[in-house]
């Protein structure tokens, strides 16, 4: 006789037999559903990341570079390794052997229950090389779920691949949809928001389930290498938009054209007109006369002024210093445009503006009266006639009062005339042959 015994339900006998999973009947046994971050260990329930210091007992795991390291037969397991008070994840699949860091926490050692998503950020990078080169960093850093489950191909300093897709590591960070993740807390599917600084930089970027939509502003277009708005070079369009010797200078967004000196900007911003200088810059030629070209104009300068360096204005030609001979016989000052000469005593202005020597004798009226004049350069002598001599102003002759001098006109009457004077003897004298003294005839 074989007799049947009865199927015994674990899960309902023992109802935290699986710790914090799910305990699933079968007949003869059970078996533990794991949520994210615990562990199904031999015993047969679901270690959490706060039990860590109970994985120490199973031979599956062992200690390497500071984690713990399944390397048992247990296939895509995650759990927590605590380093420094932080949670890390553990790649416990056996072929890996490494530690991929996924999710992260600070938390308190012996009270986590789960690991909670890895929300470190860190550069996002567009391109990357097998020679460990990233390049096109991302407006903003990422989460390496959102960086690698969407446009990103490195993430981290110093970068790292993202994960290939359709590879195991990929499948274990992203959703098989790409452009989504799985949420490590809920378990849904999440969209990657991409529009938050990952990509559509000079443009508006909307967001779509699993993808985006770029539309660059004005003066971009848009690269799909990148998922960026570049500049767009207006310069390099055929036809050009600058026309008429005008230079197209690109800018980002926007482009100008510059016209070349001696031209203007049309009205339509995109043409060159002739700049009449002589009329559209005030004080241009300045003591001279400004004459316009196509493109230039010229000066010419007033007599006095020579053309500046610039040839853009007429400056004062200073003849004192540059013709030191200039005004002999006198001192030269210069003036705007001109110079004139200050002349010594005894010199005029001749026609030529230098100085010349006056003729005192023939140009001022009486002088030397009484005398004889004789000019000299740049002055005159006076010679007086007898019975004269030269006055204090070295100009006139002076009557020569001879009745003063002494002994003149002795015994006798001395009268002064102009030029002259006379001597009156008295009685029984007569005058000397000088005719300066009176003497008397002599008795025997």
């Amino acid at each position: 006789m074989i007799w049947c015994v009865p199927d015994i339900n674990e899960c309902l006998s023992n109802p935290t037999i699986c710790g914090r999973g799910t305990c699933v009947n079968q007949q003869g046994g059970y078996t533990c559903l794991c949520p994210p971050g615990f562990v199904l260990v031999s015993s047969g329930t679901c270690i959490g990341c706060g039990q860590l210091e109970l994985i120490k007992i199973f031979e599956d795991f062992r200690w390497v570079s500071g984690i713990w390291v399944n390397f048992g037969k247990s296939q895509g397991l995650w759990c927590c390794s605590l380093k420094n008070g932080i949670h890390f994840p553990i790649d416990l699949t056996p072929e890996h052997g490494r530690k991929i860091i996924i999710l992260s926490t600070i938390v308190t050692p012996g009270h986590a229950t789960t690991c909670v998503p890895d929300m470190r950020k860190s550069m996002c990078y567009r391109q990357y090389r097998l020679d460990d080169y990233c390049q096109h960093p991302m407006m903003s850093n990422q989460t390496k779920m959102s960086c690698c489950c969407s446009v990103g191909r490195a993430w981290g300093e110093p970068c790292e691949p993202c994960p290939e897709p359709n590879s195991e590591e990929y499948h274990q960070l992203c959703s098989p949809t790409p452009g989504t993740i799985i949420n490590p807390i809920t378990g849904e599917v999440d969209d990657v928001d991409e529009c938050q600084g990952m990509v559509c930089q000079n443009g508006y970027c909307i967001n779509t389930v699993g993808s985006f939509r770029c539309d660059c502003y004005r003066g971009y277009v848009y690269n799909p290498s990148l998922l960026t708005c570049d500049d767009a070079n207006e310069c390099d369009q055929s036809p050009p938009p600058c026309g008429r010797s005008a230079q197209c200078i690109n800018n980002p967004g926007s482009y100008e054209c510059r016209c070349p000196d001696g031209y203007k900007l049309a009205h339509s911003l995109r043409d060159c007109l002739d700049l009449d200088e002589c009329t559209d810059r005030p004080g241009l030629c300045q003591n001279g006369v400004c004459t316009n070209f196509e493109g230039s104009f010229r000066c010419t300068c007033n007599p006095g002024f020579f053309l500046s360096p610039a040839g853009d204005q007429c400056l004062d030609i200073d003849e004192c210093t540059r013709m030191p001979r200039t005004c002999s016989n006198g001192t030269c000052q210069n003036t705007q445009g001109s110079f004139q000469c200050v002349c010594h005593q005894g010199f005029q202005l001749g026609q030529d503006g230098d100085c010349v020597d006056v003729d005192e004798c023939r140009t001022q009226y009486g002088i030397c009266l009484n005398g004889r004049c004789r000019n000299t350069i740049g002055s005159f002598q006076c010679s007086c006639q007898e019975g004269y001599e030269l006055g204090l102003d070295a100009r006139s002759c002076l009557d020569i009062n001879e009745c003063l001098q002494p002994g003149m006109c002795s015994k006798g009457v001395c009268q002064n005339s102009e030029g002259s004077f006379q001597c009156t003897c008295p009685p029984g004298f007569q005058l000397t042959h000088d005719k300066r003294n009176c003497e008397g005839n002599t008795i025997w």
